[in-house]
């Protein structure tokens, strides 16, 4: 949902309050209500591993895919890395979407393991609802990039059931008129069961 109902103003108005932050402003020219309705593919390509001793290994995974829907129409491919030993079988750490695909479930194993990891991923963006605006009704707009670029950079640890994951993302401008890219991190605790 986008808009009004889906009480991001006020989420970020609590969050600004209670962090004693200055209230955000401009919410006056959200976007209108409308559900959203995205579906997506991806597909990852195991490209190539170099196993050494005590378990160590290096191994490159591709992907591509796309989303179609009222939210986000595009195209994307890229690739990660991972260097580490004992290396989870996962396609890397979960990810804040549009993004690289990551990985929430993983082949929990008895061995503690973990990896370093590099990733690029590009997209091709033909709609953005949150810079286009509303799908069936005129309003605020921004002249959008047509191609986004991602690079992570992060680590994971993995042990039985649990795995602690850090990504830390650097992001492309999406629009003409935004100053500077951005950068976001997550961290991530997963529990297999």
């Amino acid at each position: 949902m986008v808009g009004p109902a889906s009480l991001a103003a006020d989420a970020q108005k609590f969050v600004h309050a209670v962090r004693g932050i200055e209230l955000p402003q401009g919410w006056h020219a959200q976007l209108r209500d409308e559900p959203g309705l995205v579906a997506t593919y991806q597909r990852t390509q195991d490209i190539g591993r170099l196993a050494g001793q005590e378990g160590q290994a290096l191994d490159i995974k591709t992907h591509f895919g796309g989303a179609v829907g009222n939210v986000f129409d595009y195209a994307n491919a890229g690739a990660t890395a991972r260097l580490g030993f004992n290396l989870p079988e996962d396609d890397g750490p979960p990810r804040i979407g549009p993004a690289p695909p990551g990985s929430y479930a993983y082949v929990p194993t008895a061995r503690l393991g973990a990896y370093l990891f590099a990733g690029w991923e590009g997209r091709l963006v033909a709609r953005n609802i949150f810079l286009d605006g509303n799908s069936f009704q005129a309003g605020p707009h921004v002249a959008k990039d047509l191609t986004v670029t991602d690079i992570s950079l992060g680590g994971a640890i993995a042990f039985q059931d649990f795995r602690l994951s850090f990504i830390h993302v650097f992001h492309s401008r999406e629009f003409k008129t935004q100053k500077d890219s951005d950068q976001f991190g997550s961290l991530v605790l997963s529990v297999n069961f």
